[in-house]
């Protein structure tokens, strides 16, 4: 506080000054995890049939949304955290009064879209499980099924992009900062593992204790304990967990070092996985959160050392349409989920990332080297995707990758079409753009279990549909808004804050931030 400021306190009232100070140390939400597409395949008994889809047909079906991984252990990540920051407080519905939450719509925008494409793919998968489509439809399956994983991709990079800037807003220690990410990721957490829990023993008895035990320590997806079938999401968090906690023990003075020492690991750690050296049993889980790293740490380094280049917003919208095309692109770089294909899209989604995460908007000439190189990287993307012997390319697929990058240019000078002259979020926008990024999380830990329910119970393919969308966002309003707020006050209740955690909160450097 400078010699103003304090001039100014010492004429307040000890009630004004307490309001004053309380001002200034606006809490902010930590950023939580949600969850990915699907991890790899759902292991179903042979004695259970989704109509008349038998085990090995459904494992097959499984494998539409997401490849089959192609090395020991599964490489999907949770994305997301999820909140983001802008100048604007929004205050959190049902939370402690003292708590306030600080948004930024364009990341919430991104996040809660990505969010809505994993969800819909997965109504389409479980609704094949069942039996209520046709298996195989080509134009779903690879213009818009095949989106999942790149979907996980953001939610990868922006996850370490939240933790960074929330780090660079409120510095805290190591046990602080593990604090508030329990705090975030529990309550909803365990309500997704009694969930799944609950349906695992109906649908598959006896109950898997070992896979409840798993869970709820971080290990589900390993060796020694799978994630459950009824809810593969969960598979994300435990990856979130650790990334977490290896970011924690690297925050002091050393962090700056530690860092791109730990990004340096994973693309050693990569390159192993790439050439088909991979850890035997429990180890191989742990090898994968190494080779996954590098694409979380991104988002960080976002935070740290940014990086724009001069490239506008139309210029990242080409960027991150291009990342169908880098899915099959480069077979050098092994299957479409190996981690060396995640490092260049999460590449792709970086840069739009971090410019939906700026608290102002920042108008950037259209340099005509960067169009250039732009369309280089485009052309060297395609050719690499069409003359990829090894995958049968669909005419649909082929159409959809080659005019992704095209389609994402012209979503700016349409909107600018359609509304001329008006900001792009405008209160409606903003309203929508929160509201996705504030239920994603119920979204994706709770989605799964409930179509798998529900499709078990509903035939006709249009009332499922309905029913899908409706009590999945219905029950995640209510857990987001009414019940994880009760949740978060019994837990600060059994860990409370520390007392002499009050550090003055000093404004973010890049201006995401504004006080």
């Amino acid at each position: 506080m400078t010699k103003k400021s304090k001039a100014k306190s010492g004429s307040l009232s000890r009630s004004q000054l307490g309001r004053f100070d309380g001002q200034k140390k606006r809490s902010i939400e930590s950023p939580r995890p949600g969850a990915t597409d699907m991890p790899g395949l759902m292991h179903f008994p042979s004695s259970l049939q989704f109509g008349s889809v038998t085990t090995v047909q459904a494992s097959s079906l499984l494998s539409i949304v997401t490849p089959i991984p192609a090395r020991a252990g599964h490489p999907y990540v949770s994305l997301p955290d999820e909140f983001a920051f802008s100048p604007q407080v929004i205050s959190n519905a049902g939370a402690p009064p003292v708590k306030t939450v600080t948004l930024l719509p364009g990341l919430e925008l991104i996040r809660g879209l990505a969010c809505l494409q994993v969800f819909f793919s997965h109504i389409f998968v479980v609704m094949m499980l069942h039996s209520r489509v046709k298996t195989n439809p080509a134009f779903w399956k690879l213009a818009v099924l095949d989106w999942s994983y790149q979907s996980v991709m953001v939610f990868f990079v922006l996850s370490g992009y939240v933790i960074a800037l929330s780090q660079q807003r409120k510095e805290q220690g190591f046990i602080s900062f593990m604090r508030s990410r329990f705090r975030r990721l529990e309550p909803l957490y365990l309500v997704a593992i009694a969930l799944s829990f609950g349906l695992e023993s109906f649908f598959y008895p006896p109950p898997a204790y070992h896979t409840l035990a798993g869970h709820l320590v971080y290990i589900q997806g390993s060796a020694i304990a799978p994630v459950f079938s009824t809810n593969t999401p969960l598979w994300s968090l435990g990856y979130e967990f650790f990334f977490y906690l290896i970011f924690a023990c690297t925050i002091g003075r050393g962090q700056k070092y530690f860092l791109p020492g730990w990004f340096f690991l994973g693309l050693g750690t990569m390159a192993f996985n790439l050439a088909g050296c991979n850890a035997p049993g429990w180890l191989s889980y742990f090898q994968n959160i190494l080779a996954l790293s590098p694409i979380w740490l991104l988002g960080v380094f976002l935070v740290q050392r940014p990086f724009d280049a001069g490239t506008n917003l139309i210029q990242k919208l080409m960027l991150f349409g291009m990342l169908p095309l880098a899915t099959h692109a480069f077979t050098c770089l092994g299957s479409a989920n190996n981690p060396a294909h995640s490092l260049v899209m999460g590449l792709l989604v970086a840069p739009l990332l971090y410019t939906a995460g700026q608290s102002k908007s920042v108008q950037s000439r259209s340099c005509p080297l960067i169009w250039g190189l732009l369309f280089g990287l485009y052309f060297v993307f395609a050719g690499s995707f069409l003359a990829n012997a090894q995958v049968a390319h669909h005419h649909t697929e082929i159409v959809f990758s080659l005019s992704s990058p095209f389609l994402f240019i012209f979503i700016v000078p349409l909107y600018r079409t359609i509304f001329p002259g008006s900001q792009y979020f405008t209160s409606g926008v903003k309203e929508i753009s929160l509201c996705l990024g504030k239920l994603s999380y119920a979204v994706y830990i709770i989605h799964f279990p409930l179509l798998i329910a529900l499709g078990a119970l509903i035939t006709n393919p249009f009332f499922l549909i309905f029913a899908d969308v409706l009590v999945v966002i219905l029950i995640a309003w209510l857990l987001t808004y009414h019940f994880e707020p009760v949740l978060a006050t019994i837990f600060d209740r059994l860990w409370p804050a520390e007392i002499n955690q009050r550090k003055s909160e000093a404004p973010v450097a890049n201006g995401s931030v504004a006080h």
